[in-house]
């Protein structure tokens, strides 16, 4: 049996042919080939394909070409080779298929099964060398050969194993030979192999042959042979290594199918950019067909660069064409309807051993629809999804950009800061629907009175910026300002509704002070912008240095909260409050001052809004409610005249919506022994109507406990009388702006009666700030106010200075 062998294999160079026949088309299809591929002449190397290449592990063609064939050729396999070369004499004469050990670059060793064919190269004699690897078959029959006979019978090989005697007979058959050969193990047993399996090749190599099965069917197969011998070298049969090629054979054969149904486009250009071939993509892709396609140049197709250019196909390309690839390269045109469609491209050179340019492969996937997708996602990521103007990173930027240009003495830059007036009552009483509608329009109107280049954008909420370039000093600044602000005093009808609203504005022209940044900007216009609410809303305000003082001071009070709650830096003032009929003090109002070791007395109105918005108000309150609660449980305990005195602390907007203010009040009222009755919560109205529902919530709580509730500054917020029958209090103080000029101003004087009467139907007592003359505490006992507190019946003072006016009278006082 060892002498049997197949007939040659039909022309492995088939389909392929020789560089001088068919050209392009053999170095395309030289480099798709999985098996490698040296062409030499004269012994030394001319061309190589890339499965050659990585045979030797040389990833540059220049480390293979012009070396002698023998290089690569393991020293004991050299002999051999030029043998088998020699005799071949006649050009398309196929050697054998032999395998010899190749020695790569990087000094590993491969084992290949090497078949050589005259042929011609660029007109003269040449050597084409077919290389398929066999590391992997080898591996396999290597394992199996040192394995026993049996285990290699297992039915997890997927290769046909196949064990002869001697004679030829076999002896065993797997699972995998059943498959390929369509014959069982039983059928198979103890017949002569040669009938079955046809000639087989020489002991110690492979070939693929073609097999007609019992079912007619047809099939490639690989096959080697090798010889299983005993300890006295004497052969007892072999063993038949059998793989299934058909399907990988099949699946080249159907490789131009899978290129004509790929989605993506494929294009082969010759070496000076005319088109050659073009899969049904490409025409699609392209717009053009293919006999209008094939024969044209690339560079003028209707393509567009991505910067808009005309699409230079062979400048992009040409250096594809000498040895480089690109990947991704993005071209526009129009498609059957004058859409824009963007296709990104991508391209290798066929690599050939001849001098460059070189035939391009080019891939050609509509992205159009990843581009409009990335467009959105950019907007989305700069603008905001409710008004679509620019969000906080373009303002941001754009700032950033303004303040370089000013620096390289270009167009100045303003910032205007603007906040919608009493949104929040809107958004309460209509709902956030309406409320986005507004927001909506303002946002139209703006960007209309806005200039062209100017950016407009929202920062949220209310909010909204506009930044010009073309701005650049005061009269124009607060003229945009005035603009803006102007384009927003036309009621907005909404819902069959005319709202009106009302804007304040903050105006920063930038200079080239040194240390300006976006965020400065904004900053400082912001503060402008509150400066504009301040002084009545409906207004804008020019950033300026006294602002930016003010600014400063207080960022240094922020700072210095904390470290002055905790050295002690604060104390309670009390203040006392007088009953007009009696003329005896019934209640102090507990008062936080601040001394500040450097600034000096700190006014409660410059620092508890800086506290509020810190969040330390939470705890400068619990201090206050504990030390008015300490001092009046001691000012009732010495004094028997005092015994029912009460104590007033003011609740700030933070403390209502504190969920543990209740726990926080009741377990100070058990420390300091007050009992609940003695103690007055005073509440603003704008506190009250920025949440009644918590609010309402909140106060009855308190009131639950036997805590006593007053507003304070009545008259200034928005509330009505009647309204305050949600909140369940027990008195009001009318605010000082009433009582400091009532006895000038009648229309006050007949506001204070109107409250006095309305609240004591109510029955709610009456407390009257900032009683300072005689002439007012008069006017206020005819129209029968219960209580008076100001500067006429006492200022707040220490526990120590405000005894002796809790114990004596109010004359006494004055």
């Amino acid at each position: 049996m060892g002498q049997e062998t197949f007939h040659p294999p039909h022309d492995l160079t088939e389909g392929i042919g020789s560089p001088d026949d068919l050209g392009d088309r053999y170095r395309l299809l030289a480099e798709l080939s999985p098996d490698g591929l040296v062409v030499h002449q004269g012994g030394l190397i001319v061309y190589a394909n890339r499965a050659g290449l990585a045979l030797v592990a040389a990833r540059d063609a220049a480390l293979v070409l012009d070396q002698s064939i023998t290089t690569f050729v393991h020293p004991d396999d050299i002999g051999q080779m030029l043998a088998r070369i020699k005799k071949l004499e006649q050009p398309g004469a196929v050697s054998e298929p032999a395998e010899i050990r190749l020695v790569a670059l990087d000094g590993s060793i491969s084992v290949v099964e090497s078949t050589s064919v005259r042929t011609t190269w660029q007109g003269r004699p040449a050597m084409q060398v077919i290389l398929r690897d066999l590391r992997d078959f080898k591996a396999a029959e290597t394992a199996l050969l040192h394995q026993a006979a049996l285990a290699a019978m297992s039915a997890n090989v997927s290769e046909g194993i196949i064990a002869v005697d001697r004679l030829g007979l076999v002896t065993s058959w797997n699972p995998a030979a059943e498959a390929i050969y369509g014959l069982s193990s039983a059928e198979a047993a103890g017949r002569p192999v040669g009938p079955l399996l046809g000639p087989l090749p020489p002991v110690g190599q492979s070939r693929e042959v073609q097999h007609q099965r019992g079912d007619r069917q047809v099939v490639t197969v690989r096959v080697s042979v090798s010889q299983l011998r005993d300890a006295h070298d004497q052969c007892t049969g072999a063993v038949i290594v059998c793989s299934d090629r058909t399907a990988q054979l099949r699946a080249e054969q159907q490789y131009a199918m899978v290129v004509a149904s790929l989605e993506e486009g494929i294009v082969v250009t010759g070496a000076t950019g005319v088109i050659e071939s073009a899969n049904p993509s490409a025409e699609r892709l392209l717009g053009q067909g293919r006999n209008r396609l094939v024969g044209s140049v690339l560079d003028r197709l209707p393509m567009w660069a991505e910067d808009g250019t005309p699409f230079t196909g062979g400048n992009r390309l040409n250096g594809v064409a000498f040895g480089r690839t690109v990947q991704d390269m993005v071209v526009g045109m129009h498609g059957k309807y004058g859409e824009p469609l963007w296709l990104s491209v991508s391209a290798q050179p066929m690599v050939d051993p001849g001098e460059p340019p070189y035939p391009v492969v080019l891939s050609f996937t509509d992205i159009t629809k990843r581009r409009i997708a990335a467009a959105l996602l950019l907007h989305d990521a700069t603008h905001d999804p409710l008004t679509s103007l620019a969000n906080r990173s373009v303002i941001v930027r754009a700032l950033d950009d303004g303040l370089a240009g000013l620096q390289r003495d270009e167009d100045g830059l303003t910032v205007v800061f603007i906040d919608l007036d009493h949104f929040k009552a809107v958004n309460d009483s209509l709902g956030h629907g309406i409320g986005d509608e507004v927001l909506r329009l303002v946002a139209e109107r703006l960007r209309l009175a806005a200039g062209p280049h100017d950016v407009v954008g929202r920062l949220g909420g209310d909010e909204f910026i506009v930044v010009s370039r073309t701005t650049s000093d005061v009269v124009a600044a607060t003229a945009l300002a005035a603009r803006l602000r102007s384009a927003l005093d036309e009621p907005f009808r909404i819902v069959d509704r005319l709202l009106v609203v009302g804007a304040s504005a903050g105006v920063v022209v930038a200079g080239r002070q040194v240390g300006n940044t976006a965020e400065d900007l904004l900053r400082d216009a912001d503060v402008a912008m509150y400066q504009a609410k301040e002084h009545g809303r409906g207004r804008h305000e020019l950033f300026d240095a006294e602002l930016r003082a003010g600014a400063v001071r207080r960022l240094r009070l922020g700072e210095d909260l904390r470290m002055a709650l905790y050295t002690n830096q604060f104390w309670v003032a009390h203040q006392p409050v007088i009953e007009v009929r009696s003329g005896r003090v019934v209640s102090t109002e507990a008062l936080l001052r601040w001394d500040h070791p450097d600034l000096g007395s700190v006014s409660p109105a410059e620092f508890i809004p800086v506290a509020e918005e810190s969040g330390l108000i939470l705890a400068l309150g619990l201090r206050v409610l504990e030390e008015a609660c300490v001092q009046t449980v001691a000012w009732r305990s010495a004094h028997p005249r005092l015994r029912d005195l009460t104590v007033a602390v003011n609740l700030s907007a933070r403390q209502l919506a504190d969920p543990y203010l209740v726990r926080e009040v009741e377990a100070v009222l058990r420390r300091t022994g007050l009992p609940a009755g003695a103690l007055w919560f005073e509440i603003t109205e704008s506190m009250l109507m920025a949440d009644t529902d918590s609010s309402v919530r909140v106060l009855q709580e308190l009131r639950g406990c036997g805590i006593q509730l007053s507003i304070d500054d009545f008259g200034t917020g928005y509330s009505s009388l009647a309204y305050l029958r949600r909140f369940a209090v027990d008195a009001l103080k009318i605010d000082r702006s009433f009582i400091m000029s009532m006895q000038d101003d009648a229309e006050d004087a007949v506001i204070v009666g109107t409250v006095l009467t309305l609240a004591h139907g109510l029955g709610l007592r009456v407390v009257a700030e900032g009683v300072e003359l005689q002439e007012q505490l008069d006017m206020l006992t005819e129209l029968g106010c219960d209580e008076v507190q100001g500067y006429l019946t006492g200022r707040p003072g220490r526990a120590a200075d405000v005894l002796p006016i809790l114990l004596g009278t109010p004359n006494a006082a004055a």
